[in-house]
């Protein structure tokens, strides 16, 4: 069963759908989580978040607007980024976790090593800032103001190089 046909049929309430939709995401969602936070309790937390929130909001999916994929990662990365604004303290930098490093099970936030590879590939044909940006956004959590400071850019301008450096992204990995 397709994933489109998968939230559809979540959205309609369909539990064996949902726990299809889970066994087939939890790995890189628990990874993508686990990356943000260094934390297993906490990625544990926002992958129980994440799929419990996408039982609710399944019927809100938008085909047109990107592949259920995407919009399971946007969902746990909302969750994430909701659970490091919430700390007292510094979220822990991309620095300290070596996303790159190909010895890594959490390398990538993928179950398939192969689409891993693919996705270090193109990651390493952008250029040194469009990745840095990139990984400061999606790893760290890193709002478009704090980059902005940061690289010493105005915000609109961060936002486009931002946006120019997804679609260059999204255009070397095709239909990973």
């Amino acid at each position: 069963m397709t994933d489109d046909e998968l939230i559809r049929r979540v959205a309609q309430g369909h539990d064996d759908a949902a726990e299809d939709l889970f066994k087939r995401y939890a790995p890189p969602v628990f990874t993508l989580a686990f990356q943000m936070l260094r934390s297993r309790e906490e990625a544990e937390e926002v992958l129980q978040d994440t799929f419990l929130k996408l039982y609710r909001i399944a019927s809100r999916y938008e085909a047109e607007r990107g592949s259920v994929k995407t919009f399971i990662y946007a969902v746990a990365r909302s969750q994430a980024l909701s659970r490091l604004r919430s700390r007292t303290r510094t979220p822990a930098t991309a620095t300290a976790y070596d996303v790159h490093d190909s010895a890594s099970t959490l390398s990538t936030g993928e179950a398939d090593p192969l689409t891993g590879i693919v996705v270090r590939d193109a990651l390493a044909q952008l250029t040194a800032q469009e990745r840095t940006l990139l990984e400061a956004s999606f790893y760290e959590g890193a709002s478009h103001e704090q980059l902005a400071s940061r690289h010493g850019l105005p915000l609109g301008t961060l936002k486009s190089k931002l946006r120019r450096a997804l679609l260059k992204l999204r255009d070397l990995l095709g239909e990973v």
